[in-house]
């Protein structure tokens, strides 16, 4: 069994101690791939999306420090894998009110491809209304078509918002799943909760189109605030996605674990995850 980890989780850790020792922590921890994230470098706009989509994740995580720019993703991946951690996808960030620029990005896409070998990319849109579904899918789904003449597989990556009933009764999730025949999915399972969706039963419904996931967990406080929890200690029945994810195909590292924050400390979360991971698959630790 090999576990991934989407680099935002590690937003605590990279930044006070260095990357070679934050893989050797998480190796401790039977965390064997990672999730890389860019902001994809788009002509002409370039300056103004890196500022945009660098304003957006601050606002919303703080800063990620594993978040790079550009081609600076080809030394992070090489920085990476040479801890002996390996890569398994990047997830390519963009400001969320430019979808329409992901087609822009597929040339950025496959030059990873053909540098690093990695063939699954993400991406986030955070779609919360129909005619934004409706107005950005076509862009989304041509560059996933494009993508995948070269084997190259474009996952759409939930928050809550996507998965939330939008004013047609149906969600960004279901939307995308019919607009974009194309298109792949890595659900977020911590958010679906968020948004009202059965995680669960989304993987299980669609298992060809799942190509990923992300196992987040979480609790709501009495004053509505957010607290994420190992993976298996919150409100986002974990166990149900996992056995869900069980039917599978997933290359290894595919199934990560993805933790935005933390109330202790981090290390201890991400070991009690893959614990409860390892447990859910009957694998002795």
């Amino acid at each position: 069994m090999q576990i991934g980890l989407n680099i935002f989780a590690l937003n605590g850790k990279l930044g006070p101690d260095s990357l070679e020792n934050v893989m050797y922590e998480l190796k401790k921890r039977k965390i064997t791939y990672i999730e890389v994230c860019t902001i994809a470098p788009i002509p002409e706009n370039s300056n103004q999306l890196f500022a945009e989509a660098e304003a957006e994740a601050t606002a919303r995580f703080g800063m990620p420090p594993g978040l790079v720019k550009g081609r600076d993703i080809f030394k992070k991946i090489e920085d990476v894998r040479k801890t002996g951690m390996n890569v398994c996808s990047c997830h390519i960030l963009m400001a969320n009110v430019y979808p329409e620029y992901v087609q822009d990005a597929v040339p950025y896409m496959k030059e990873i491809h053909e540098k690093a070998g990695i063939s699954q990319f993400v991406i986030s849109c955070m779609f919360d209304s129909v005619e934004k579904a409706e107005s950005f899918a076509p862009y989304i789904q041509a560059a996933a078509k494009e993508l995948k003449s070269d084997n190259i597989d474009l996952c759409y990556h939930n928050h809550e918002m996507d998965c939330q009933p939008l004013e047609n009764g149906s969600n960004a999730m279901q939307m995308l799943l019919s607009l974009c025949p194309d298109l792949k999915f890595q659900p977020d399972t911590g958010w679906a909760w968020f948004g009202g969706m059965d995680a669960a039963s989304f993987i299980r419904e669609n298992k060809d189109r799942i190509m990923s996931v992300h196992l987040k967990d979480m609790i709501i406080d009495p004053d509505n605030r957010i607290h994420f929890k190992a993976v298996g200690t919150g409100s986002a029945n974990s166990a149900a996605c996992i056995e869900a994810a069980k039917q599978l195909d997933l290359a290894p590292g595919k199934l990560m674990i993805d933790n935005d924050d933390s109330d202790r400390d981090l290390y201890d979360d991400i070991e009690d995850s893959v614990e409860f991971i390892l447990d859910s698959f009957a694998i002795k630790q």
